[in-house]
């Protein structure tokens, strides 16, 4: 599956529905990347959620989870404004207990415009999928290091959107 990618300005350029789910990568209550880190008003919110690490992940990998809830069942489209491979690395995402799929150089079609922190972030839809009315969890997961530099495991996250529209971030 070939991800689909938006280039972004540094804000959010639609306006928020009611119903969007707009959530800050830095609010992460439940993940093993490293921190939130300050990057002034290059980044939605002045912060991102940072992975940065040599060592070996544990178990699946290093994680971040991001819990929601949405009111209605329908089609639900996942952005993310995340750091690109091959700058950093690639890495997976998930809605729920559903499949993992991989975002990778050759999963991007086309290389957006970038921005951000070393400027290598950009917004990415990652899937589109049915969700029921309730709660659910979007997670990504790094267990591979990037091929560059020194090799560790690097992934910069700005922001999620979860939305039902057919919008661009």
């Amino acid at each position: 599956m070939r991800v689909l990618l938006m280039a972004v300005v540094l804000s959010f350029g639609c306006p928020l529905h009611a119903d969007d789910i707009f959530l800050e990568a830095e609010s992460c209550k439940e993940h093993t990347f490293n921190e939130a880190a300050d990057f002034g008003n290059i980044v939605s919110g002045g912060k991102i959620l940072r992975l940065w690490k040599g060592d070996i992940p544990p178990g699946e990998g290093y994680l971040a989870n991001y819990p929601f809830s949405v009111r209605d069942n329908a089609t639900y489209h996942v952005w993310v404004a995340v750091s690109l491979p091959p700058s950093t690395s690639s890495f997976w995402c998930r809605l729920d207990e559903g499949e993992w799929q991989h975002v990778t150089p050759d999963t991007i079609g086309e290389f957006p415009t970038q921005y951000g922190v070393s400027n290598v972030m950009a917004w990415i839809q990652v899937t589109s999928s049915l969700l029921q009315a309730g709660a659910h969890t979007f997670t990504l997961r790094v267990n591979e290091r990037r091929a560059t530099l020194e090799q560790g495991y690097l992934l910069y996250v700005d922001a999620v959107l979860i939305t039902s529209r057919d919008v661009y971030p």
